[in-house]
């Protein structure tokens, strides 16, 4: 998908009309080839690995389509982050941490939760008797995120 020019520019920024900017999976999301990225519509390469930058520093130095995909992809990046961030004179940041915000996110997860087929009628469980066997490899364990960016266990 990185390197997916028809998908990142002429289907996401060209037809859908997005503005924003296109980041890539953790670890894998350019491999190894950040150029090829590049120029397809990517912006930002996670983790940010070193040896990419190098490699991109280096080919914007010979290649004039190579920095002006930097200045886009930089651009976008700038773009949003002012487009986020409340203005200097504001005396009070945002606070998105409200009960109305955890309000919402709650109605949006009971809305989403979708039941592909319900034989014979089996939910909802009812009752302080019921029960739900769960197996599977991750069937033992909590399963919040990839212990990573995604880990959204609580301390």
């Amino acid at each position: 998908m990185s390197r997916n020019r028809a998908l990142l520019a002429d289907v996401l920024r060209g037809a859908w009309g997005f503005q924003g900017f296109v980041m890539s999976d953790f670890v894998f999301g350019t491999r190894g080839n950040a150029k090829d990225c590049l120029l397809a519509g990517l912006d930002v390469d996670m983790p940010f690995q070193a040896k990419y930058r190098r490699h991109l520093a280096a080919a914007a130095a010979v290649d004039a389509d190579v920095r002006e995909a930097l200045v886009q992809a930089a651009t976008r990046v700038a773009t949003q982050i002012a487009r986020f961030t409340p203005p200097s004179s504001s005396s009070a940041a945002p606070n998105v941490d409200a009960a109305e915000h955890a309000a919402l996110a709650l109605e949006a997860a009971r809305k989403s939760i979708v039941l592909l087929k319900n034989d014979d009628d089996v939910l909802p469980l009812l009752g302080t008797g019921a029960r739900i066997h769960v197996v599977g490899r991750l069937a033992h364990m909590v399963n919040l995120g990839d212990r990573g960016s995604s880990n959204s266990a609580l301390p």
